[in-house]
Formats: C-alpha cells, sequence, structure tokens
C-alpha cells in the first residue's frame, strides 16, 4: 500500500522529482536512507547524552564548519532552514537587547529578495522586519539598505545566493556595512551554503560568503538541500562562541529543574542528523565536489538551452538556481505546462519567472527536460493549451 501510494505522486513515478528536487543519485538516497533508518526512533533532543549519536552530531558540526571558516563549537544542528533562521533572529534580538535593554525595539534590515521565513520569525518574535529594494541585478540595493538603518537596527540580512533569483547580494559590501555601523550580519545560506565551497574550488566565480569575509555574524545552511541529508536537517553557525551564546533557550522554571535546548525546536529526528552523517561519510569532500562539477554541468546545459529558445532569457544564476524569465509570453503558463507533464518548478512572483533547483542527474533526465521546455514555450507561443499542473511558490 505504501509503494503503491508513493508511486501514484507523478513526479515520482516518472522519475521526474530528481532533476531539480537535491535528492542525489541513488547511492546518495541509499546511504541516507541507510543511516536514518539506524536512529529512526531515536529523539535528537539527546545528541548530547548518546555518545554515538553526539559522534555524529560534532563530525557534522566540525565538518561544515570549516567549509564555513569557523569552528564547530560555534555551530548548531536545526530542523530546517526556517528553524535555523529563527533561531538567527532570536540571537540578533537577544543580542540588541543585552546591548540596549530588554525593551529595546529591534529591527533588521532585508532584501525584498531574503526568504520570507525572516518575515515569519520576526512576526513571532516580535522584530520589525525593513524590506529594501533591489538592483536591475536583483542584488540588494546597498545605498537603500544604508538608507535604511536607524538607531533601532541590530542586523542586516544577505543571501548566498537568494532563492528566487538565484544571485548573490554584494556580502564583502554588506559586511563593510555591518562592520561600520556596528551592526550584526547574517548571511541566508540555506541553499547556497552546502554547495559554494565546492563550487567556488571548480573555479566558478562565485563570491567569498562565509565568515572569511569580514562582517559576518552568522550563516544559515541546509544540510537537506546541497548537503544531500535526510529532510529536515539545517545549521546555524556563528562566527565565535561569544555569538554563539545568544542561541538556544535555559529554564529552571518548573519541577524538573534545569531544561535547555539549542534551537527552538525540542524532539526532532536523530535519523536526519544520523543520515546526514552518513552521506558526509559516503562521499567526503572529494565525493561533494564531483556532486557540484555534474550539478553545474547540468546547470550550464540548462542555460545553453534557455539562450536557444528566443522566447526565454536567463534572470539569474550564479549557483546551480537557474530563474527563467519571458518578456512576451505568460512564464507561469510556461511553469504549469512544465509541471502538467511531471516536472517540479518553482514560480518567482516579482517579477514572474520560473526556477529551477539544477542537480545531479543524468543527461538523459535532462535531455527530457529540456525537449519539454522547447515543446511548453511553442505550444504558450502558439496558443495551444497546456496541461495544467501546479507550481510552488516556498
Amino acid at each position: 500500500m505504501l509503494n503503491a501510494l508513493y508511486d501514484q505522486v507523478p513526479p515520482v513515478r516518472q522519475g521526474r522529482f530528481g532533476m531539480f528536487s537535491l535528492r542525489g543519485n541513488d547511492e546518495i538516497q541509499e546511504a541516507a536512507r541507510r543511516g536514518y533508518e539506524r536512529f529512526f526512533s531515536i529523539n535528537g533532543l539527546f545528541a548530547r547524552v548518546l555518545p554515538s549519536l553526539k559522534l555524529m552530531h560534532d563530525e557534522l558540526l566540525a565538518a561544515w564548519a570549516s567549509e564555513l571558516h569557523t569552528t564547530a563549537d560555534c555551530g548548531v544542528l536545526t530542523s530546517g532552514g526556517s528553524d535555523s533562521i529563527f533561531n538567527a533572529v532570536h540571537s540578533i534580538r537577544e543580542w540588541a537587547r543585552e546591548r540596549h535593554g530588554d525593551e529595546a525595539d529591534v529591527e533588521i534590515v532585508a532584501p525584498f529578495s531574503a526568504h520570507a521565513a525572516f518575515t515569519k520569525a520576526c512576526h513571532f518574535l516580535g522584530v520589525r522586519l525593513v524590506r529594501v529594494p533591489l538592483t536591475g541585478e536583483y542584488r540588494v540595493d546597498l545605498a537603500a539598505m544604508e538608507a535604511a538603518i536607524t538607531d533601532r537596527t541590530a542586523a542586516l540580512i544577505a543571501s548566498a545566493p537568494s532563492w528566487p533569483h538565484g544571485v548573490y547580494d554584494p556580502i564583502a559590501a554588506v559586511g563593510a556595512l555591518a562592520r561600520e555601523r556596528d551592526l550584526w550580519l547574517h548571511v541566508d545560506a540555506c541553499v547556497g551554503g552546502c554547495m559554494t565551497p565546492f563550487v567556488r574550488d571548480l573555479g566558478y566565480p562565485v563570491p567569498a560568503f562565509a565568515f572569511d569575509v569580514e562582517g559576518v555574524s552568522s550563516v544559515s545552511l541546509d544540510l537537506h538541500k546541497y548537503g544531500y541529508a535526510p529532510k529536515p536537517c539545517s545549521a546555524l553557525f556563528y562566527a565565535s562562541p561569544d555569538l554563539r551564546r545568544f542561541q538556544g533557550f535555559s529554564t529552571e522554571d518548573w519541577s524538573n529543574g534545569l531544561y535547555r535546548t539549542d534551537a527552538f525546536v525540542g524532539s526532532r529526528p536523530a535519523g536526519a542528523i544520523s543520515g546526514a552523517w552518513a552521506v558526509l561519510r559516503h562521499l567526503g569532500r572529494d565525493g561533494y565536489l564531483r556532486t557540484a562539477q555534474r550539478t553545474m554541468a547540468v546547470r550550464d546545459r540548462v542555460i545553453a538551452a534557455v539562450e536557444q529558445i528566443p522566447e526565454l532569457h536567463v534572470v539569474g544564476s550564479e549557483m546551480s538556481l537557474v530563474a527563467i524569465g519571458a518578456a512576451e509570453l505568460d512564464i507561469t503558463e510556461i511553469g504549469q505546462g512544465l509541471s502538467g507533464r511531471g516536472w517540479s518548478v518553482f514560480g518567482v512572483a516579482h517579477p514572474p519567472l520560473i526556477h529551477l533547483t539544477c542537480d545531479a542527474v543524468d543527461d538523459e533526465l535532462v535531455d527530457e527536460f529540456l525537449a519539454d521546455l522547447v515543446a511548453v514555450t511553442a505550444d504558450v507561443s502558439q496558443g495551444v493549451a497546456v496541461a495544467d499542473g501546479d507550481i510552488s511558490y516556498t
């Protein structure tokens, strides 16, 4: 019954889900599955007290801390990107309150392209989020960001890269502004943190984004994206243990005495930790580098193909995300047509785009997607009705 229900999901049944799903190849998926199953019934809340789970937890933090130019004692594993962002905003708030008092009004300035999880976190935490415009290249407008800073501003946000457009904000320049104004800078690398270090090693012109950039205070990255961990699994790192101390929560205000969690979430699946560790051990740094190389080759093929379709253009793609627009056609209709053919396609509202997260898939699957992209674009151009599928704006 379970297998039958799984096979009814069209992208899974047709083998197309993997093109843009960040699942990795069959060997990676098997390593993640086996790792997850070993600890599927264990609570990740107890990572401190179970020696085997603690070992995996600490090795994961150490490996990714090294890629970000910080240390494992500056990191914490979380239950997903929204959780990482929530905890970063919480740390910013507590840092600001320590400096200015518990009643201080706290503001954060972020690009319009920063993930909606920042709005959600600020809503729950009583922090005011000020969004500022983007440049014509869809990066944060640095002048607008500087103009938005007030005496209540505690932090600035930058993306590496942004989820909607696949481009990096000018992190070094934002870092300089944060230093000049004595502000916290959080870099949201949830989609790019596990990929960008290897893409840089391959020679692609992606910028430094983590603690090798002066002024960066914290960085979030999702291990369940290009780290290929089972979902959900994310991480949040700080520039120093002194900043990390604002992370988490503890209280003795109940019958059991001390209660402490590293993040907002208490109970969480230990299987995500063991699965992420199993993938890390399976791939190693060389394996991640090879996977990144293959992923970028797929991205390059997609970009080259889009450039041959007169009605379409690439808006942004500095890593493995590809944002595609159409000047004269309804790009949303093209996205719905691709979804109707079984492809996993995301939409962008401002401006209307379709968004692809390329993965390390075989050439045959890339060929199939590109053929469908050409066919659906031609149908929309000629006014032919296309299969109407759903696209996600999450």
